[in-house]
């Protein structure tokens, strides 16, 4: 390092005087705090070794220089610390070291694994700052390969977020993926192994977005009761790593699309309302607003706005929805399911 702080000077004071012959001297001390520079027998005195070793000459303004006399009358050979040749060959061997450095450093490096990335993210985001309590991932730059359900070429990541409950110091990867189709799954695994330790699955589930200060993740639940409905629903996560619904109404917007959402009954259908159980009539139209994804789904009669409750069940094999023990597909003209 200080052999081409040197050769620099010297090129500096050789653009300095031009190309005509001339007689430079460099006299460096041993940690280059103190260089001396004659040119023609003219001392530069306008040279600064800085503090961090680089050399400073100003040019524009020259300052004082002493004519040193010279002993003898023939020439003296100019002293040069460095010469071109030097600098080429220096310059050849740091090329060498870097490229080999590398390539060096491509041959060790071990492409890192989804929790070297967890890891990395945990210890630099989370643990190191109090005020942060999540960070989200970005799904095309994680490798999520260990999830079983992403071995097709239509599975894909939607939303991950790493979740630090700052109570219980336990950190949870909490993921949102996309199995084939708009058939949606949320999953959690705890990260405090070698690996990600896998917690819960909740299908049908979708994330849309993780509020850390209140720790609740909005949601978009798939139902698929009298026809196939999007639901809104808040969930929290758990100190054991369980996906837990914040409230007990699965809400339905149907105001986007109501022709969608509306039901024409054609056969007597028993329901709930605040009169009692009472039966709606065939040529009835009533739109759906909400469920509790278990057993109920919550209507309100098109034209008069009447509230009610209809009971469900699954039944059989593949879990078909009966009302009453009758297959929902008799009491409806048309119910629209996706897939």
């Amino acid at each position: 390092m200080k052999r081409i702080l040197v050769t620099s000077l010297l090129l500096s004071c050789l653009t300095l005087v031009g190309c005509n012959p001339i007689t430079v001297t460099i006299t460096p001390s041993e940690d280059l705090s103190n260089i001396s520079v004659e040119v023609d027998g003219v001392s530069l005195d306008n040279i600064n070794v800085e503090e961090d070793g680089s050399v400073n000459v100003s040019f524009d303004n020259p300052g004082s220089s002493t004519v040193i006399q010279d002993e003898s009358d023939s020439p003296k050979e100019p002293v040069l610390e460095n010469t071109a040749a030097d600098v080429q060959e220096n310059n050849e061997e740091q090329s060498a070291t870097a490229e080999q450095t590398t390539t060096n450093s491509d041959t060790v490096q071990k492409p890192k694994d989804s929790y070297g990335v967890f890891k990395e993210l945990i210890t630099n985001h989370l643990t190191s700052y109090d005020n942060i309590h999540s960070i989200e991932l970005n799904p095309e730059v994680v490798d999520f390969s260990f999830i079983s359900k992403l071995d097709n070429d239509w599975a894909r990541v939607e939303k991950a977020y790493v979740v630090h409950l700052k109570d219980i110091d336990r950190v949870y990867l909490v993921i949102s993926y996309d199995e084939m189709s708009a058939d949606y799954v949320t999953e959690v695994y705890e990260v405090s192994d070698d690996v990600p330790t896998y917690c819960v699955t909740k299908e049908n589930v979708r994330i849309l977005s993780y509020e850390p200060n209140s720790g609740i993740f909005s949601t978009e639940v798939t139902i698929n009761v009298m026809g196939t409905y999007w639901a809104s629903m808040d969930y929290v996560l758990d100190d054991n790593g369980d996906f837990l619904t914040k409230g007990s109404v699965f809400a339905i917007d149907s105001s986007y699309n109501v022709e969608r959402h509306t039901l024409t009954i054609i056969k007597e259908l028993p329901v709930c309302t605040k009169d009692g159980y009472e039966n709606l009539q065939p040529g009835t139209q009533i739109l759906i607003t909400g469920t509790n994804n278990e057993n109920e789904m919550y209507f309100t009669v098109v034209g008069t706005g009447k509230e009610g409750i209809i009971s469900y069940e699954r039944a059989g094999e593949y879990g078909n929805v009966v009302i009453n023990g009758v297959s929902e597909s008799e009491y409806f003209e048309y119910m629209s399911y996706a897939g």
